[in-house]
């Protein structure tokens, strides 16, 4: 629901209310403009718009308001009237008034959305759509200052001034992502006159629904798309652990002359010191020293033992 002014409206069919969303820019004055989300296809598609004053009236304060309806730019034959009398509490618009052909009387029809076609440049198109409020459903209102009953119509009504009726340019529609057009189905009841003419004062107030389907809110990123299953989950890459310098050195391979033997220090950290596992196997003896960290105690007896001379001229080859 939006409230309004002092009005909340509502957009309904047969299953609530239809679900509104936030418009994100900036308005004119005395205007409101949210978007409407469009009932799925393989639901009814008839709606009907509530208007109730968001709180009890003080008529003695005011006369009452007078309330419009207009789609895709057709307007209703006549205005709504709200005072002490007359629908105190409120209103439904359950159908737009069309005026007959003549101008005289107007008749009720059901209201309908309805899936858009497109066509692009140089094919048949309807030529009588306004593209200025195509996707549109506006409620003007104003205060109405007094009224009397009409006792006879001599002021023509509004005539229909069309619908959406066939294919509409591809081309002009680019940049609204409308989805829909609205229609009239079902004759709602009889032809009938106004009953009251009036006078207003102060501004009109308008409320803008642009009505658009969940694919092309979703579009516009006026509401999420949800992940599926196809779609692929971007991750964020992990950081690389950093570690100082003291906690890791390259890789070294230290070669030491003397009697054959050569100690192999590769990766050293600075982690606990492995156990050593020592192998004698007569001149020849490899000291396995693999794993083992930075801080390497080895005992000068065990060197001594192995008679490894470490004097000699050794090299560092980083990897």
């Amino acid at each position: 629901m939006v409230e309004f002014n002092g009005f909340t409206f509502a957009v309904e069919t047969v299953h609530g209310a239809l679900s509104e969303h936030a418009f994100p820019d900036p308005q004119p004055p005395n205007t409101k403009t949210a978007y409407l989300e469009t009932p799925p296809p393989d639901q009814p598609q008839a709606f009907k718009i509530r208007i109730t004053p968001t709180h009890p009236l003080k008529f003695n304060k005011t006369v009452g308001w007078l309330f419009n309806l207009r789609l895709d730019g057709v307007s209703n034959a006549w205005w709504y009237q709200v005072s002490s009398d007359i629908r105190p509490d409120g209103f439904v618009f359950e159908g737009i008034h069309i005026s007959t052909l003549d101008r005289s009387q107007a008749v009720c029809k059901e209201m309908l959305f309805c899936a858009l076609e497109t066509v692009e440049g140089g094919e048949t198109e309807d030529t009588t759509v306004d593209y200025d409020n195509l996707g549109t459903i506006s409620l003007d209102f104003v205060e109405l200052a007094a009224y009397r009953p009409l006792a006879a119509q001599n002021t023509p009504l509004s005539n229909e001034r069309g619908f959406v009726n066939g294919p509409v340019s591809e081309k002009k529609t680019k940049g609204t992502s409308s989805s829909h057009s609205t229609t009239t189905g079902e004759v709602l009841g009889k032809p009938e006159q106004a009953k009251f003419t009036g006078t207003t004062k102060g501004p009109t107030f308008t409320l803008h629904y642009l009505y658009r389907s969940r694919g092309a809110l979703q579009s516009l990123g006026i509401i999420p798309t949800p992940i599926t299953e196809d779609q692929p989950i971007q991750r964020q890459p992990k950081q690389e652990q950093r570690n100082a310098p003291n906690e890791l050195r390259a890789d070294a391979r230290i070669k030491m002359e003397g009697r054959g033997q050569v100690i192999d220090l590769t990766s050293i950290k600075d982690e606990p010191p492995a156990k050593e596992d020592v192998k004698k196997e007569g001149p020849a003896s490899v000291i396995d020293l693999t794993g083992v960290k930075e801080e390497v105690k080895t005992s000068s007896r065990a060197v001594v033992a192995m008679m490894v001379d470490l004097t000699r001229e050794e090299s560092v080859e980083p990897v």
